[in-house]
């Protein structure tokens, strides 16, 4: 997988991680204000049933108008409060129903109880009959249920609320460890797939400027950096190449070499190219023929002959600095039977110039396979066909020279 896609894929993924647990948060964080909205509603009906509590103490001690104004005031906040509808758990409503319904008995009883002003009266000079004592009695009762039941929904609001700040603590961690995780992942895939092959880059190009021409990265992969790897080692392999050639072309510079240069060319272009079949020509006066001054087939030498260059690729070549057919060379030219013998596959060759521009001989390369790298082969021919030229060139003059002596 390329380091691109990689990367994409990680952040889709860490997307859609962080949408789950943001979701989460949010959900969670309703929770909390519902849970919050539920404890003050827990709070504000203990702190009402209390207050009755008080007012009716405070009848039974004054039994004042003023006494009955605020338990009025007071039942219709708390009844306010008990009618509100923020508890959806079964639990909690069933208390705010129970406290309601002991709510209105609490009144009823009150109002029982402050029904009429001599009654008032009575118990204002301490002459409280049985009836009162019994509807004291269970007033206080019914308060104290009621006070009981506003306890329990508060310490089950407080629960809840518990609960709900753990989620979100728990939640905060997870949040963490997530970023942490994938830091920790991206870290993990940038020495992994980043540093380490950085690092082999590194090495292999301080190799290669240190000479060690040969030396290949050789990493395996489909992603961006191995591309670059497999580019570098095309790269060096090319250098290679090249200083090869400057190196064989200075070996062969001197005229105390044992093998004739030609040959030595013919044989240096099979070897470092992988081709089949290699010869060196001298163009012929009309330009129509050529002969051979090297000939290379199959790792041996052939003797040297003078052939017409029509309906050859030889033909094509002659004008032409580089003259290439990757792949299918035979079925461009059908009656050049040595091609057919050769049962040759691809082929390329290059003009040899003379120094005033006039073609004077070219060089022929061909291979039984498809031709791989074709601008590394032609940028090869090139650089040996202009030694190849003027090593020709030396040598016709030398031959001009011979024929003029012995003509004198």
């Amino acid at each position: 997988m390329k380091l691109r896609t990689l990367m994409i894929v990680m952040a889709a993924t860490c997307a859609v991680l962080l949408a789950f647990l943001l979701t989460g948060l949010a959900v969670n964080y309703q929770q909390s204000r519902y849970a919050v909205a539920e404890s003050l509603v827990a709070d504000s009906v203990q702190t009402g049933v209390n207050e009755l509590r008080f007012v009716m103490v405070e009848t039974l001690l004054y039994a004042d108008a003023r006494s009955r104004l605020q338990w009025q005031r007071k039942h219709a906040s708390l009844l306010a409060e008990l009618d509100r509808q923020d508890f959806d758990a079964p639990r909690e409503r069933a208390l705010l129903q129970r406290m309601h319904l002991n709510h209105l008995s609490a009144d009823t009883l009150y109002r029982l109880l402050t029904g009429n002003g001599e009654a008032n009266g009575h118990a204002a000079r301490g002459s409280v009959n049985e009836a009162q004592v019994r509807t004291v009695n269970s007033l206080l009762l019914v308060t104290q249920e009621m006070l009981d039941d506003a306890n329990e929904l508060s310490r089950i609001t407080q629960e809840s609320l518990l609960a709900s700040q753990a989620r979100g603590e728990a939640l905060m961690l997870t949040a963490v460890l997530l970023v942490a995780a994938i830091m920790g992942s991206i870290g993990w895939l940038i020495i992994r797939r980043v540093l380490a092959p950085v690092a082999v880059l590194q090495q292999g190009a301080a190799m290669i400027a240190a000479g060690r021409l040969d030396h290949r990265l050789g990493l395996q992969g489909a992603d961006e950096i191995a591309e670059l790897a497999r580019n570098f080692d095309a790269m060096a392999a090319h250098l290679e190449r090249m200083m090869d050639i400057h190196a064989f072309l200075a070996r062969t510079s001197g005229a105390t070499t044992d093998e004739p240069f030609f040959q030595a060319l013919a044989r240096y272009l099979a070897s470092s190219m992988g081709m089949y079949f290699v010869c060196i020509d001298r163009l012929e006066g009309d330009g129509l023929n050529a002969t051979t001054l090297a000939v290379w087939c199959d790792g041996h030498f052939e003797d040297n002959v003078t052939y017409a260059l029509k309906d050859t690729p030889c033909g094509d070549v002659v004008g032409k600095d580089v003259c290439c057919f990757p792949a299918s060379v035979c079925q461009f030219f059908p009656r050049d039977l040595v091609l057919q013998d050769l049962k040759a596959e691809s082929y390329i060759g290059s003009t040899l110039w003379s120094h005033t521009g006039e073609p004077i001989g070219l060089i022929a390369v061909i291979g039984r396979q498809p031709l791989e790298n074709r601008q590394q082969a032609e940028t090869l021919l090139k650089l040996v066909s202009v030694r190849a030229a003027g090593e020709l060139e030396r040598m016709l003059a030398e031959e001009a020279l011979r024929t003029t002596a012995v003509e004198l």
